[in-house]
């Protein structure tokens, strides 16, 4: 690549992102707290909350500890409709915007890596809703410890307060689409609109674009969950050399067990389990299991979820250092809901010595986008580093580190 269009490359991320971290702290906390203002006022008109899931009922909380209960929640699930919330009327969609839709403000409260902010608020204004936002650009002026920070979700002045950080990161990426998403990612961290960030792409971890898997690979799964990341690398290199997948939640460890075991029976000592969580050494750490957002306590991607999981307890801990010291790793992906930056530091020598590619999800904490990426660039030479989102609304983004040997062309 020539040196103008790098120089381009970092000039657009850099000058894009200058005038949105010059705001200042105050300017922010204006911002932060407008609509809440506005949905809590004497005078203020209806609010309704669509969805009536957790999110939807911690915001129910949070508003009427505001004195300011909304009107009712609307669902698009029908077994919700004609029942209560915590005293709070559940209606059907096209009821709540009859009712309310011409002088009331809806307030997207649904959430999760399978939902789209966009579908919801095409759904309400159809329906004739006028003032629809996001939960969050409502969470940043409510006083609801258990609201925010939520996985990227977090106030514009804790991005801000970064602002030197996220500056510098915005230099770091090997490609303009890397470092259009930073900027996309880094706006929405600052505005709460989701139409600031891109439609999502697809091979999460294996983005034909940047990187292909070779013949024996030695591959490495932290936060294997259910063994569909297991399932992937098979199919798409069954040539591989050896997966070791890591799973701390005992539920999921069994899942994965079970996914595992005709492959298991086929390949053999090839295939590794390891009921155990990667971080920065060995040890146990205070785990609360979620299913597929099951983590270490100290790392809750949100507090709301801290001791609320079916399998609550102590897990085993070990760093990748210890655990595949004899292994010529190739290929690290990690996904373990907030825990990263220990993983990565317990991955330190594997990182000088097998140079592995590494595939980590950077969504899990607001500064992640920014902070991930620094501790990469630290703990490795001669890396490109790559940033991709694979689902809607900032989920699943995921930090690609490839060593130039394995740089696609």
């Amino acid at each position: 690549m020539s040196s103008r269009l790098v120089a381009s490359r970092v000039n657009y991320a850099v000058e894009t992102l200058a005038p949105l971290l010059a705001e200042s702290r105050a300017e922010a906390r204006a911002r932060e707290i407008e609509v809440a203002r506005r949905m809590t006022a004497d005078d203020a008109p209806p609010v309704v909350l669509f969805g009536a899931g957790g999110l939807g009922r911690r915001l129910r909380a949070a508003l009427a500890a505001a004195g300011a209960p909304p009107a009712a929640f609307a669902d698009n699930d029908s077994r919700l409709w004609g029942t209560r919330v915590h005293g709070t009327p559940v209606l059907a969609p096209g009821e709540a915007a009859a009712r309310h839709g011409a002088q009331g403000s809806f307030v997207v409260a649904a959430w999760n890596p399978g939902h789209a902010f966009a579908d919801s608020a095409r759904q309400l204004h159809e329906s004739g809703c006028r003032d629809v936002v996001s939960w969050i650009r409502l969470a940043w002026g409510l006083e609801a410890a258990d609201l925010l920070p939520c996985y990227a979700a977090g106030r514009p002045s804790a991005v801000l307060a970064a602002a030197d950080e996220v500056t510098r990161m915005a230099s770091i990426w090997a490609d303009f689409a890397s470092s259009d998403e930073f900027v996309r990612q880094t706006r929405w961290r600052l505005s709460g609109d989701f139409t600031d960030l891109d439609d999502p792409v697809p091979e999460q971890y294996f983005p034909s674009d940047l990187l292909t898997l070779h013949p024996g690979e030695v591959f490495v799964d932290c936060g294997a969950f259910d063994g569909d990341t297991v399932q992937e690398v098979v199919a798409r290199c069954p040539e591989f050399a050896s997966i070791d997948a890591f799973e701390p939640d005992a539920g999921n460890f069994a899942a994965l067990e079970r996914t595992t075991a005709t492959l298991a029976r086929r390949y053999g000592a090839r295939l590794r389990l390891h009921q155990a969580a990667a971080d920065h050494g060995p040890g146990s750490r205070r785990f609360a299991g979620l299913g597929p957002a099951g983590a270490f306590v100290d790392a809750q991607a949100t507090s709301a979820t801290a001791g609320d999981g079916p399998h609550d307890g102590c897990v085993a801990c070990v760093s990748l250092d210890d655990a595949l010291k004899d292994a010529a790793v190739s290929f690290i992906k990690m996904d373990v809901e907030g825990a990263e930056a220990d993983a990565l530091r317990g991955a330190q020598k594997l990182l000088r010595e097998r140079r592995p590619v590494l595939a980590v999800s950077a969504y899990h904490h607001q500064a992640d986008l920014w902070r991930l990426p620094a501790l990469v660039a630290e703990l490795t030479e001669d890396y490109r580093l790559h940033l991709r989102a694979h689902r809607p609304d900032g989920f699943d983004c995921v930090l690609y580190a490839i060593p130039a040997e394995r740089a696609a062309p």
